[in-house]
């Protein structure tokens, strides 16, 4: 039986693993933490999942104020405790953090954040990380994987041997090299955008629910509360703010003011733009949440203003 986990660990851990959709996680740290880890505080980070790398730019907000700019902005499945974890050491007196997480993140139980993508990346790419983290966390990544896991290895790492990537819109290929300096998200144009068409044209716009928006009750949200203190202690500002999406519904009242509670609780500000972060459906790039690169632009001037009187 020992021998069995033994060989599972050497199989996943070392030689079998999934560089286009895995290993994409792992480029996205190279880059992001080299740059926060270059760049003197006070700073500015922009941390959350794709909506966050896809739709704001870190470019823009340092031309534009002269404070350097980090994009930490991953997947929808990198959990807060992950990037808590490798960007808190990171972070000095000074620093402003802008975390405008999707509505659906605040509602994550543990087990859903600890089975995620980001257990195989860090059991196959960054076990150094995995032994700090909770046992928990150490045994979900463990025992990630299965035998369709094993065949999509295979094909991936056939694939990756033949140069093929995974298609992202026309000739953008996804992946880290789509990255500029910042760490933002380039290439993913309004003419690109016209292969998703289809996808974002029966994408359904739900609005978030104000009978059942309680995101203190959950698991995800208690790591940001945890985080939202220990940034406090340490000087840090961390700005809470909406998810760009759809404006074809309004968002309840009450789901708003009790995002800001969250943070307003905790001695950290909460931000809304006039528009509520909301653009039309033509505004995004292949998902409800991924603005194209043109409304890209437009979303971070627009934000710039409400991100000023908190930065040095």
């Amino acid at each position: 039986m020992a021998g069995s986990v033994l060989l599972y660990g050497l199989v996943f851990g070392w030689l079998l693993h999934k560089p286009l959709t895995i290993g994409t996680i792992r480029d996205y740290f190279t880059v992001k933490l080299e740059r926060a880890a270059r760049i003197q505080s006070p700073k500015i980070v922009l941390l959350g999942g794709s909506n966050v790398r896809v739709g704001l730019s870190c470019e823009q907000i340092e031309g534009k104020t002269g404070v350097p700019c980090v994009n930490a902005g991953f997947l929808a499945d990198v959990g807060i405790d992950l990037m808590v974890e490798k960007f808190s050491p990171l972070l000095g007196r000074g620093d402003v953090v802008y975390i405008p997480l999707a509505y659906e993140q605040y509602f994550w139980s543990r087990r859903f954040v600890e089975t995620q993508r980001d257990a195989a990346y860090l059991f196959s790419y960054d076990r150094a990380t995995l032994l700090r983290m909770p046992l928990s966390r150490q045994m979900q990544a463990l025992f990630r994987y299965d035998p369709p896991y094993l065949a999509s290895a295979i094909a991936e790492n056939l694939l990756a041997a033949a140069g093929i990537r995974r298609q992202a819109g026309g000739d953008r290929q996804f992946g880290a090299h789509n990255l500029n300096a910042w760490g933002d998200d380039t290439g993913h144009t309004r003419e690109r955008g016209r292969d998703f068409a289809a996808v974002l044209a029966a994408a359904p716009a739900v609005p978030p629910d104000p009978d059942t928006f309680h995101p203190q009750d959950h698991y995800y949200t208690q790591e940001l509360l945890r985080f939202l203190d220990a940034s406090r202690e340490r000087g840090i500002t961390v700005i809470g703010g909406l998810p760009q999406t759809v404006d074809e519904f309004e968002i309840p009242e009450v789901v708003i003011s009790r995002l800001q509670a969250l943070f307003r609780d905790r001695g950290q500000p909460f931000i809304v733009l006039p528009n509520r972060s909301q653009y039309p459906r033509d505004c995004f790039y292949d998902s409800l949440y991924h603005l194209n690169e043109e409304c890209q632009r437009q979303h971070t001037d627009d934000l710039i203003p409400l991100l000023e009187p908190y930065l040095p």
